[in-house]
């Protein structure tokens, strides 16, 4: 361990010593510490001149057993050296920040760009994200003044960053806007507004920045992608095309609105923070219709169209007969069409056989509702004639179970569904519970409660 970092672990210790109730010898040890620390070695001296060390710290490989103290104290001692080199002051900076060193790293960086006004480099943007990543916005606004006069294109990203820390929109398109005039070639600023647009449904608008970006990028495929994101939220249907055509996408229609019959997508939802994945029909590049139905207690969701944002969730597995199976994971951005389904309604009990399910599914969907089976081949329930031999834990063990839930659209009453449950199950070998629909319609509770009790539901 470096000298440097017992100092600062020593300068961390002093100034909690105001704090205790009693000394009980605290100053005493602290201050042999102190010694020990002045009369240790400075260490092992840096392998190569201070000129050509940032060079040989970037050429060490990944094989190489590394000291991110003890590099840090090396670029520490070059940056005494060569303190106007600014790729040396931001890698440095950033070593001090992997040895969770971050106010060291601030005041390197504070004392480079605070010299260095009339320009910007590496290190204006190590300072912006350290002082963001604190929640500095003081320190944010400190930045924007000192780069206002000769920089102003620094200043104006400054203020963007921070705009977007406080999702202040209206300041971050003021920001954006003014940057793009000074500076026309600025893609970050671009895709920074492109993206408060889309997340704003402001969709039209991200739609034609997200097209200059597709027009001004060397490499335009993800532009493409964000682009038809924005183009099917607002509903252009011949932009999204331009973009598939673009990055060699075949669409089976050439014209209206785009709605292809494609794999499954799981589709992420958010609703007051909490997050739900369904799984989905992609109908497009960057569009999907839910089919699974919500749990009984969370927000419906099955039957909306949706647009999703194209970056996967989860990356693929890299083994291949996982990847085979693997069905991707997006997150929602705009509901085209609501479903228009209200809350699920479970159901829950022994399975009656496939064909008993299936003839249910027709009947259910027949009735323009929507079932989806929520269990897996390995729910088992207690079996009635022999409870004490049941063990969740044993394959076979039970009777096999079966857990769904029916969605009604909005307009449909619960009593509906309870009378058609009634008949469809009537023949079935062993009754079923659905006892919240019961209580919802005012029915008899008893048989939904005897069977929880009967099977251990």
């Amino acid at each position: 361990s470096s000298v440097w970092t017992a100092r600062r672990h020593l300068a961390l210790a002093r100034a909690h010593l105001p704090k205790l109730r009693q000394d009980r010898g605290a100053t005493q040890l602290l201050d042999g510490l102190a010694a020990r620390i002045d009369a240790a070695p400075a260490g092992q001296a840096a392998p190569v001149p201070a000129a050509q060390l940032l060079e040989w710290v970037n050429a060490r490989g990944d094989d190489v057993v590394r000291n991110p103290e003890r590099e840090a104290q090396w670029l520490l001692q070059a940056v005494a050296e060569c303190p106007d080199d600014a790729e040396l002051v931001d890698t440095t900076a950033s070593a001090l920040s992997a040895c969770a060193a971050d106010e060291e790293a601030i005041a390197l960086l504070w004392s480079f760009v605070q010299r260095h006004a009339d320009r910007e480099t590496s290190a204006t943007f190590r300072l912006i994200n350290l002082l963001l990543a604190r929640g500095d916005e003081a320190g944010v606004r400190r930045l924007v003044q000192l780069y206002r006069p000769q920089v102003p294109v620094a200043a104006l990203w400054c203020e963007a960053q921070l705009a977007q820390r406080l999702a202040d929109w209206p300041a971050l398109e003021q920001a954006c806007t003014a940057l793009l005039e000074l500076s026309p070639g600025s893609h970050g600023a671009r895709g920074l507004l492109a993206r408060m647009y889309l997340n704003t449904g402001r969709f039209a608008e991200a739609a034609a920045v997200y097209r200059q970006l597709t027009e001004l990028l060397e490499e335009p495929r993800s532009a493409h992608w964000d682009h038809m994101t924005a183009a099917s939220a607002a509903q252009d249907w011949d932009a999204v095309r331009a973009s598939a055509q673009a990055i060699g996408m075949e669409l089976s229609s050439t014209s209206g609105v785009v709605e292809e019959t494609w794999g499954w997508v799981i589709i992420r939802c958010v609703d007051d923070g909490e997050v739900a994945e369904y799984y989905a029909r992609r109908t497009g590049p960057v569009t999907a219709r839910i089919v699974e139905n919500a749990p009984a207690h969370q927000r419906q969701h099955v039957g909306d169209w949706v647009v999703f944002d194209a970056e996967l969730l989860y990356p693929p597995p890299e083994d291949k007969a996982e990847r085979e199976r693997f069905v991707p994971t997006y997150a929602q951005v705009y509901v085209l069409q609501a479903g228009g389904y209200a809350n699920s309604w479970l159901v829950d009990g022994v399975h009656p056989g496939e064909e008993a399910i299936d003839s249910l599914r027709e009947d259910i969907e027949a009735r323009g509702w929507k079932l989806w089976l929520h269990s897996r081949d390995d729910y088992r329930l207690i079996n009635p004639e022999d409870p004490d031999g049941f063990d969740p834990e044993v394959a076979g063990s039970g009777l096999p179970g079966v857990l769904f839930t029916v969605a009604l659209p909005e307009a449909a009453a619960p009593l509906e569904l309870h009378r058609a449950l009634l008949a469809a199950t009537a023949q079935w070998p062993h009754p079923m519970c659905w006892l919240r629909l019961a209580q919802a319609c005012g029915q008899d509770p008893q048989p939904h409660l005897d069977a929880v009790d009967r099977y251990g539901l």
